[in-house]
């Protein structure tokens, strides 16, 4: 189940949000792209993955936190376009933020 891949994992910081595979995933690509490691295609390609797992996931009928989550992987692909930090950390936030609705919706 591709939405399990949302909810399985360690807690994070703020207790309610588990870090998962996926989460690790792309926030290391994260890290890649803001220390340049990762090119914009790249990170491109890593938010475009996330976003069919979050398709999979609605239609799988979770609702609480995808837009939250949706509006994360927006504001990632505007970074990668623009390269553009302070939209990848607010992309980052809002992506964490989403998780833990998924999750506690889950």
């Amino acid at each position: 189940m591709a939405g399990a891949l949302f909810f399985q994992g360690e807690a994070g910081p703020s207790g309610q949000t588990r870090m998962t595979e996926n989460l690790a995933r792309i926030f290391e690509a994260c890290e890649k792209f803001y220390s340049g490691t990762l090119e914009s295609e790249a990170f491109l390609e890593e938010v475009a993955w996330l976003e069919g797992l979050l398709d999979l996931a609605r239609r799988q009928g979770l609702g609480d936190g995808c837009q939250e989550f949706e509006a994360g992987l927006a504001l990632l692909h505007q970074a990668g376009e623009l390269g553009d930090r302070a939209l990848l950390d607010a992309g980052r936030r809002r992506l964490w933020e989403g998780a833990g609705r998924l999750q506690a919706a889950g």
